[in-house]
């Protein structure tokens, strides 16, 4: 009776081993299978180099200013990143200032943000059937890889549509419409102009004649120092100046 008691506690306790080993397997083989159908781009390698162009609105109208933006995702321990280079070409869009450059890394990943202000200013940029579709130059980005060689990739613009300001039946009419004033508004002034010529005629004037009374005083002084310095000379340097000057007088006068 004892014997039997104590045999069947041990074989329940094999046969939930036994359970539990297969658990295990079932689980493991799910996760297996389920790793390998799912996506490994986590477990792949990072990419050396990758580019994506974008603009920051679209569609636009002549004039309009837009951005166009690449983005750069490289992998830090592959090219380096302070030789990456930009080729692009926005033609016919015009410039409107330098590019600007962001990075921002996290571990071995970096990201590079490249943006160039641009609009439409000329006249091949618009259609006069409808808006104009500018597919732009493809733009390359280039790095040294640190084992040696180039790094490239290359990314296509998007289709950039670009609609004129005028439309035909504007051009149609006899008096096409504006959206402002053809006329120039009337010019404002902090001090009127016949005032201020009057301002600057007084003050003139007033210029010259303290200008005549400063040369009639430096004249008064020139005169009133010679007087003094003839009243302070001895008899005798009088007298000398006397023969002096008879030197060039008349015999008679003398």
């Amino acid at each position: 009776m004892g014997r039997g008691a104590a045999t069947q506690p041990v074989g329940a306790v094999r046969r939930l081993a036994f359970g539990s080993s297969l658990l295990a397997v079932a689980a493991g083989a799910v996760v297996l299978l389920i790793a390998s159908r799912g996506p490994t781009r986590g477990l792949a390698a990072p990419v050396a180099l990758s580019v994506q162009a974008s603009f920051d609105r679209a569609p636009i109208s002549f004039g309009d200013a837009v951005t166009a933006r690449v983005i750069v995702r490289a992998d830090r321990r592959a090219v380096d990143l302070a030789r990456l280079r930009f080729d692009e070409d926005l033609a016919p869009l015009a410039r409107l200032g330098s590019p600007r450059t962001w990075t921002v890394a996290r571990g071995r990943l970096a990201v590079v943000e490249y943006d160039v202000r641009a609009a439409c200013l000329v006249e091949l940029c618009v259609s006069t059937t409808g808006p104009r579709k500018l597919r732009l130059p493809r733009v390359r980005v280039q790095a040294p890889r640190r084992g040696g060689g180039i790094a490239s990739a290359v990314a296509a613009w998007p289709v950039l549509a670009v609609s004129g300001r005028v439309t035909a039946a504007d051009i149609a009419r006899i008096s096409p419409p504006f959206r402002h004033e053809r006329q120039a508004p009337s010019p404002s002034y902090p001090i009127a102009p016949s005032r201020l010529a009057l301002l600057l005629e007084v003050a003139a004037g007033v210029l010259g004649v303290a200008g005549a009374l400063l040369l009639g005083r430096q004249v008064a002084l020139h005169a009133g120092a010679r007087r003094r310095r003839a009243e302070q000379r001895s008899e005798l340097a009088l007298a000398l100046a006397l023969v002096r000057e008879a030197q060039t007088r008349p015999q008679a006068d003398r």
